[in-house]
Order: C-alpha cells, then structure tokens, then sequence
C-alpha cells in the first residue's frame, strides 16, 4: 500500500549490486512536506543493515561536513549512505552545497588530498547508491541539470495522506526497527556471495531493463535515469524471490 517507502527500501537494497553490475553510484532523493514520513522511510532503508538510530548505524544527516560524508562513503563503500534533511548541510565558503556532494558522489571517488609529510593521498573509493530527502528536491541545490541525470526524484508523502494515521505509522515502523533490524542485508549479501555465478545473467536483466525503460522516455538525461530506474527494478524483482517481499 506505500509504494514511495518501498522504492526506500530497494534503493537501500541495490546499493551493493551498483558494484556487483558494474554501475555508476547515483542518488534516490525523497522529497515533499513536512511530516510527510521521508525520514521514516530512510529509517527503514538504514534497518536493511543496521540500527535506524542517528549517529548509531547506517542512518546520518547531511548535517554532517561533506568530508565527514565523503570519508564515511568510502568507507562502507557497497552499502547504501542515508542522509537526512537537506535543510541541514553545512555549506561551506566558496558555494559547497548538496548539490556539489551529488557529483562527487556519482564519480565514486573522493578527493586527493596534500599530506604534512609531503605527497598526496589518494581519495577514497565507493560504488553504491545515497539515499536522500528533504522538504525540496535535492535538485534544487544544483547549479544546472547535471543533478537531474545523477538522482531519481521521488516525491510524495511516503506513509500516505492521512496526516494522523500516517504519523501513528511512522512511530510504529520507527519503533520496530529499532529493535528489529540487519535482518534483510545479511541474507541479501549471503545469497549474492552464494549465486556468483549468476551474476552475469543479473547484468544481462539489469541492461534489457534499461533498454525497455529507455525506449519508453528518449533522451540525454532520461536515457542516464532509465540505468537507474532499472537498478530499481532489477531489485524489486530480485527481492521478490530472495526475502519474499
């Protein structure tokens, strides 16, 4: 019945299979209202792999610095990054804003940055998928159109238009996951290392997917999202038979 929460969680779902098919990392951003259960949704993303608490799992805010994002991106590097509220991005001097963080992110490499002992580091290295929300499209903070073929837009109240009933769910899914959470990921990756060698009959899906969506919107920009759009669906129909959703 909340098809816009389902899209949460088989974008959380798809995040290791961006490096497993050889794809480009890219954004899913909810957007809409106020209350509306974008943060409940991204909550449930995170439950796929761990705790939905802030600051104690998978689940952070762009209130964070952008380093802090980028760091931690390549860190978990095949598991989906969850930030919540746009409203709360730290700009930076010199015009840092979430819109820069989504092309950073969509090149799947971090910056190289100077060491005090001399030499450069190399930046750090990610492929998998961010999921996103606030009241505005992320889009909205980009400077051209270039954020547009980087991120799925998703709008919407999440939980429904019923105000009250869907705050009463939000509170329940919330509590829920808190103590019931990781469960979905662990088995999701099992049966990935388990099935290796079905992994290019996955690629073969994933690219007639992306043909029958292409065909469907021509375009530059709608030609990149229909590789997304078919990541998705590659997810749905994969979650379908492994977790019985």
């Amino acid at each position: 019945d909340y098809p816009i929460a389902l899209v949460g969680m088989y974008a959380s779902l798809a995040a290791p299979l961006v490096w497993v098919l050889h794809a480009t990392p890219f954004v899913v951003d909810f957007s809409g209202v106020t209350s509306g259960g974008k943060s409940t949704t991204l909550r449930l993303a995170a439950s796929v792999w761990g705790s939905p608490l802030e600051g104690d799992g998978v689940f952070h805010s762009w209130g964070d610095t952008a380093v802090h994002a980028e760091l931690y991106a390549g860190l978990i590097h095949s598991l989906p990054v969850i930030l919540d509220d746009t409203k709360a991005f730290r700009s930076r001097p010199g015009g840092r804003v979430p819109g820069d963080f989504v092309y950073l992110f969509a090149q799947g490499r971090g910056r190289g940055r100077g060491l005090k002992s001399g030499g450069v580091s190399a930046g750090a290295t990610w492929r998998t998928v961010l999921l996103s929300s606030g009241e505005a499209p992320l889009a909205g903070f980009g400077k051209d159109a270039g954020v547009y073929a980087r991120t799925v837009h998703v709008r919407g109240r999440p939980l429904g238009d019923n105000e009250v009933y869907g705050n009463q769910l939000s509170k329940w899914l919330c509590a829920t996951a808190q103590q019931h959470h990781g469960h979905a990921g662990q088995r999701w990756v099992e049966w990935l290392v388990k099935h290796e060698a079905e992994w290019p009959a996955l690629v073969s899906r994933w690219h007639a997917l992306d043909a029958e969506l292409a065909a469907l919107a021509p375009g530059r920009i709608a030609g990149r999202l229909s590789g997304y759009l078919a990541l998705l669906k590659l997810t749905e129909e994969m979650a379908s038979e492994i977790l019985d959703i």
